[in-house]
Order: C-alpha cells, then structure tokens, then sequence
C-alpha cells in the first residue's frame, strides 16, 4: 500500500498512512516507522510536525497522473543506464570515459538534430498507452470517504482490464483483514490468489 500512497492526493496521505499502520502485520513497523520519518514526517515532543527529507509534495504523483503527465522522472537515469552500456565496465580509466562520453554526446547530438528536423518522437506502445489510462481512471475515481487504503491499493495493484473495481478482489482483501488464516500464516498476501482465479 505504500506505492497506492504516491497517487492519493496530498491532502489525504497522512490519513492513508495512518490506516496503513492500523492493517499492517508487526513484522512490517521498522519499514513504516522508516517510511514515516522520510517520506511523511513525524510529530517532535512539542507537538509539531517535522518535516521529512522527501515530503509528500515531492513524490505524489496524483496530479501529474490526472494531468496525464510522466509519473515519474527517469530521465536522469536514462543517460546514466546509457552511459554504462557505452562504457561496458565499471570502472573505466579515464580515457576509456571520455571515449564513451564522445560516443554518447554523438549519439544525442543526432538525436536532438532529428527533433530540430521535425521528426516524430518514439509513441508510447499501446500496451503501455491502456495501463497509464487505467491508473488515470483509478486516480480520478478516488474516494476519500471509504476505506480508501485497502480498495485505493487493490484497484491500483491488481485491476488489469475493468475500469470499474473488480469486487471478487476486494471481498478477498476485506475478508483478509478479518483475519481469516492463510496458508502463509501472514494476512496480506495468499488470500487474495482464490479471488483474482473467479
């Protein structure tokens, strides 16, 4: 449910957070209490908050997924995964990096020069245009007044071709939440199998 938590509004973040807490099996704390002190901030002695090193406004996604805009940025990752695929070690000599930043700034030059052109950027595949208008259309339905965490997380998670929640899922998620054993013994993880099958 912590990766749900990037497409709940700001606004409703604490509150998804503190419903997470409620649910989460003990064996999970140390990552919530680690979530919470960068990613949420926590209360001091005198009652006020402190700010995490990575507030919510930095890492929600919600109005850029609405928007329709990129939900994440990796493109400083990009030039580096490129750069080490160019350079094929490790841990170059010097000579062997310039050598590679050359091939790589080539390799961007023809590419800025084809958009000077005025040619077509790559498309989005398909597959990839359909899941980003579902999680659109997730994000959009969401509803602050219901269990929010649970259903929020599933509909993210597991909603493959519906734009509507599919409830055979989410009756499997609530009646893990009673506490129905599972095979694991844990509460998250295999009852939800015998719903995604039906």
């Amino acid at each position: 449910m912590i990766i749900a938590s990037a497409f709940a509004p700001e606004d409703y973040v604490d509150r998804m957070f503190e419903q997470m807490v409620r649910e989460a099996p003990r064996y999970l704390w140390p990552l919530l209490d680690w979530f919470e002190q960068n990613y949420i901030g926590q209360q001091n002695r005198f009652g006020s908050g402190r700010i995490p090193p990575f507030p919510p406004k930095v890492w929600s996604t919600y109005q850029r997924t609405l928007q329709g805009r990129d939900r994440m940025n990796n493109f400083a990752e990009a030039p580096h995964r490129r750069l080490r695929s160019e350079l094929g070690v490790d841990h170059p000599t010097i000579w062997r990096l310039i050598d590679g930043l050359r091939t790589v700034q080539a390799g961007r030059d023809q590419h800025f020069e084809s958009f000077v052109r005025g040619d077509e950027p790559p498309r989005k595949t398909q597959r990839y245009l359909l899941a980003d208008e579902r999680i659109r259309r997730t994000v959009g339905c969401f509803d602050a007044d219901s269990n929010f965490s649970a259903q929020f997380h599933v509909k993210l998670t597991f909603e493959n071709k519906e734009p509507k929640c599919n409830l055979s899922i989410l009756s499997g998620y609530v009646n893990n939440q009673v506490g129905q054993p599972t095979l694991s013994g844990r509460r998250h993880d295999i009852a939800l199998i015998p719903a995604l099958k039906s």
